[in-house]
């Protein structure tokens, strides 16, 4: 080989060692800091508390009426909605439910990371009954 390919295979290489020094680790900075958000019903289900879950579309008027109902009550809950969560499938397998099971508005009721009880498209007599029964209210 010639000395001119020899430096240029050279410069390559030093330039290859370069990107992969400097690029790399600033591409997983970037995306550990802005493209990766952990999902916090996940994190909840994690820790196995007692929690209530909402699982709302994106184009759903019972949603907001129902997620209006657990404010006015002073639920606090927990909002997945199943459009928008990107672990959204996965947030099913942990709390053992299908994708068919699920119709929105569904409002969970889960201690220890298990359903305990839950409502599907729940008007508001039927939610203010679950709210009152399962003491969900953090007002009372």
């Amino acid at each position: 080989m010639n000395e001119e390919l020899i430096e240029l295979r050279n410069r390559l290489l030093i330039g290859i060692a370069v990107v992969l020094v400097f690029c790399i680790p600033f591409l997983f900075i970037f995306i550990n800091k802005f493209g990766y958000k952990p999902s916090k019903v996940l994190e909840s289900l994690n820790e196995e508390s007692k929690m209530v879950l909402l699982i709302t579309g994106e184009e759903c008027d019972n949603c907001r009426n129902t997620e209006n109902i657990l404010k006015e009550n002073d639920v606090k809950y927990s909002l997945l909605n199943k459009d928008r969560e990107i672990k959204y499938k996965e947030i099913l397998r942990k709390i053992e439910v299908t994708e068919s099971d699920v119709i929105v508005p569904t409002v969970i009721y889960i201690d220890e990371g298990k359903i305990y009880s839950s409502l599907a498209e729940p008007n508001a007599d039927e939610l203010l009954s679950f709210i009152d029964f399962y003491e969900l209210s953090s007002s009372k």
